[in-house]
Order: structure tokens, then C-alpha cells, then sequence
């Protein structure tokens, strides 16, 4: 059945906020890809060291670190010294159930994106948190599982749009991929929701049913986190942040148009889902009721050859008909005629 979790990877109770003592694991590390480019170059290095990261010139290149896993208190502690992001930014990357949100300190932009990872057992959203500083992007998944390899392969072709803009274009592209990832992990979901509607309809199965209730809780999921970054989108394109340049203003505007596309498309679906489920209980009434009126009809057939057996039944002396030497074929005769005659009643009243 599926569930929600407020519990995983929570802040301790009662601790400062900012503090991320108990979000960190012991030995616990993520992996460190660093992308460098601009119209002339493009250049990836993999696990380098903080020491390489200081060394790094971020003036004359756009500089995408990514670290991909659960990161280290080291690797945290360097974000937050040398790119001086604030405790409580720190604190929502390490706290994997935060939903999506835009914030601007004034220094540095900071973002937080849920993307839907489908597999058979359902479909489930990971963090994927993002700063933008200076022409860096540093951002933070926990399973990459292949996710940007397109934007990847374009920071290495030189004849790509993407070199000759800065860090908010590579946002954009991250943000455009993230929104394609909510379309397909819709359309599974309509699958889903094709498949059970035609199990219903063909074999009404209480797992069935349970089916399709965990189907309307995924896309109850699915469309929260995409109204959240309908909003983030909202903004971005109505000017209320500098993150974006003017350049690519026409860019976020048509991202917006795919977002509210998608949210409708949630929304649309989360209603077939609900109808489904009403149909559901609307064929489980009409299947009792039809078990209930047989059992009616059976209940009403014997009674009147249950008040003849307990008439016959009694044990008096004097009782006209127990002499009778045809009394018993009488009496089954009688029977039968009732029962027939009833059963055809109901027929005509269309009663079954």
C-alpha cells in the first residue's frame, strides 16, 4: 500500500536549525564530476580534490559540481566555506523529502526540484537540490541513474548553444529535463491507469481495487511536486528574480507553457483516476445488491413451503388432511405450484 514518509532522514527533534549533525551518515560520501566550458573549451574532471576545486578559475567559464550520492561532512562543510551558502540551505540538501522551492539571498540563488523515478513498483521522486553563484552551478542527486547525459554530451559539442551562454542557461536545460521527466512518469502512470480500468471492466478483484487506489495516491504525489515547480517556473518567467538573464526569458515562458501542459495533464488524470475508483464502488454495490436480491428471492420462494411443511408438521390428533392417502403428493403438488408461480411473477416484474 503505498504511504507517505515524513519520517526519513528528519532533523533530530529539538535540534537548532541549521544543524545537520543527524542528517549525516558515518562514512558516507558522494562521487564529484566537475564540468568546465565556454565558446572555446570544455573540460570534465572526476573525484577531484577540494584543493583542485580552489584552484579552479571561475571567471572566464561557466563551472557545473555535481555530487551525486549521499555527500560527506567534509564535502559539505567545503560548499558551505568556500561558496558561503548559508546553514539552512545546507540543511534542505540533506534533508531528502523537502519540497520543491526558489530561493534568493541575494548572494546566490538556491533551488530544490523533485524528479519521478519510475519503476514497476511505483513511481517515487528523489532530490535533486541546485545553487547558482558567479557562472557555477553546484548541484546535488542522489542516483543520477543517466538523467542529464544529453546536456552533458552538448557541453563537450562545440558548436552547442549551450557554450555560449552562462549558468542560468544550464539551469534551464536542467529544469527543462526535469519537466520531461514528469511527462513520461504521466504517461506511465496512464498506462497504469489503462491497464486497470480494463481489469474492472472485465473482473472486478479486490487488488484490483487496491491497485487503483495506490494508482490515485502516485498521482496525488506526482501532481503536489509539480504545482510546486509550476510555481518555481512562474516566477522565473514573471521576472521576480534575477536568476534568469533576458536571454533566455523566451526559454522559461515556454518551459511554463510545458509545465502548466503537464499539470493539467496530472490533474485530468487524477480525475479518471477517482472515477475509476467510484466505478469501482459503484460495481461492488451493484455486484451485492445482485447477490442480495437472489439470496432475497431464494429466501422468498421457501417461505410459503416453509409455512406448509410447519403446518403439516404439527403434532396434533385431530388434523383432517393426515388421513387423506394422497395427502403428500398433494402437498409437494401445492408446492410446486407456488414456487412456479411465484418464480413467474418476479419474471414479469422483472424482478431478475
Amino acid at each position: 500500500m503505498f504511504k507517505l514518509n515524513f519520517t526519513e532522514q528528519s532533523k533530530s527533534l529539538g535540534k537548532a536549525p541549521g544543524n545537520i549533525d543527524s542528517l549525516i551518515g558515518e562514512n558516507q560520501s558522494s562521487s564529484l564530476s566537475v564540468y568546465r566550458y565556454n565558446a572555446s573549451s570544455a573540460d570534465l574532471e572526476l573525484d577531484i580534490s577540494h584543493d583542485d576545486l580552489k584552484k579552479i578559475n571561475y571567471d572566464d567559464q561557466v563551472v557545473w559540481i555535481n555530487y551525486t550520492g549521499k555527500p560527506s561532512r567534509e564535502q559539505i562543510d567545503f560548499i558551505g566555506d568556500f561558496f558561503q551558502f548559508e546553514s539552512l540551505a545546507i540543511e534542505d540538501i540533506l534533508v531528502n523529502n523537502h519540497r520543491p522551492k526558489l530561493e534568493d539571498s541575494g548572494e546566490y540563488f538556491f533551488c530544490i526540484l523533485r524528479i519521478p523515478v519510475v519503476k514497476e513498483e511505483g513511481i517515487s521522486t528523489q532530490q535533486f537540490s541546485i545553487f547558482l553563484k558567479n557562472n557555477v552551478l553546484i548541484s546535488f542527486i542522489d542516483i543520477e541513474e543517466n538523467v542529464f547525459d544529453d546536456i552533458k554530451k552538448r557541453i563537450f559539442n562545440p558548436n552547442s548553444k549551450l557554450r555560449s551562454k552562462k549558468e542560468d542557461y544550464l539551469f534551464y536545460l536542467l529544469l527543462d529535463v526535469v519537466v520531461d521527466k514528469y511527462f513520461y512518469a504521466l504517461n506511465a502512470l496512464n498506462i497504469k491507469y489503462e491497464v486497470a480500468m480494463e481489469e474492472l471492466e472485465q473482473n472486478l478483484d479486490l487488488d484490483d481495487f487496491k491497485n487503483v487506489q495506490n494508482l490515485k495516491h502516485e498521482i496525488l504525489n506526482l501532481r503536489r511536486n509539480i504545482s510546486a515547480i509550476k510555481e518555481i517556473i512562474n516566477k522565473l518567467s514573471k521576472d521576480e528574480s534575477n536568476i534568469v538573464s533576458s536571454d533566455s526569458h523566451l526559454n522559461i515562458k515556454d518551459l511554463a507553457d510545458n509545465i502548466y501542459h503537464a499539470n493539467e495533464s496530472a490533474e485530468m488524470l487524477r480525475e479518471m483516476i477517482v472515477s475509476l475508483i467510484e466505478l469501482g464502488h459503484t460495481m461492488l454495490s451493484n455486484r451485492m445488491n445482485e447477490i442480495m436480491k437472489v439470496l432475497t428471492i431464494m429466501s422468498t420462494i421457501f417461505i410459503p413451503i416453509t409455512f406448509i411443511a410447519g403446518i403439516y408438521g404439527m403434532n396434533f390428533t385431530n388434523m383432517p388432511e393426515l388421513n387423506f392417502p394422497y395427502g403428500y403428493h398433494v402437498s409437494l403438488a401445492v408446492m410446486f405450484i407456488l414456487v412456479v408461480s411465484m418464480l413467474i411473477f418476479f419474471k414479469r416484474k422483472k424482478w431478475f
